[in-house]
């Protein structure tokens, strides 16, 4: 049980990691990236053709914004990661972490006894 724990744990540090690499790789380099959301989000590349050509987004500010939110996003993934993590590893003493040594492993109607 103690290793599906710190199993648990070091897959999420890993997650948090990549996501925090994630994050700084866009803010370092945020022109190679925001060349790729807005061309996305102009949807440039489609059918001339195409009935939902409608649907592009041709605001250079509306680009900036969506890229910022997905930043935003990414860094708030690798926050949450990197504290489940952290509370994982600390969690390992006990059962549920919040388990007192004396009430942990008895039925809930005897606890208060």
């Amino acid at each position: 049980m103690i290793a599906l724990r710190a199993a648990k744990a070091t897959t999420v540090a890993a997650i948090a990691l990549f996501a925090s690499l994630v994050a700084f790789g866009n803010l370092t380099d945020y022109n190679t990236n925001f060349a790729f959301v807005e061309h996305v989000l102009s949807m440039d590349t489609i059918f001339p053709f195409s009935t939902i050509k409608y649907r592009a987004i041709t605001n250079p500010a509306l680009h900036q914004a969506a890229y910022a939110v997905i930043i935003a996003t990414e860094a708030l993934i690798a926050r949450a990661a990197r504290w489940r993590s952290a509370r994982g590893t600390r969690a390992r003493g006990s059962r549920s972490g919040r388990c007192r040594a004396s009430a942990c492993g008895r039925p809930p109607s005897a606890r208060g006894r």
